[in-house]
């Protein structure tokens, strides 16, 4: 039993020491790797998946620096209307 709690306390202790923190500027820069932009009807988007495998999630959003958000009066939109900021 105090052979296993030994190893267990190594183990976690090795765990905790192996790994360094990513600092905000390389989690940024792998962030931005994985964000593809691309234009339809006028409009900026961004694609965006979380790794490059089979299994990744991703999405879709309309981007916020679009210059359709410049265009409008946010109390103005129609979110039903597709072609509100051709």
């Amino acid at each position: 039993m105090k052979r296993l709690l030994k190893l267990t306390a190594i183990a976690c202790a090795v765990a905790m020491t192996s790994c360094e923190p990513q600092t905000q500027q390389q989690f940024d820069a792998e962030m931005t790797e994985r964000i593809t932009e691309f234009h339809y009807k006028g409009h900026r988007y961004l694609f965006f998946r979380s790794s490059y495998s089979q299994s990744a999630v991703g999405g879709i959003t309309h981007d916020p620096e679009c210059l359709c958000h410049k265009k409008m009066n946010y109390v103005e939109i129609d979110t039903n209307d597709d072609k509100q900021c051709e």
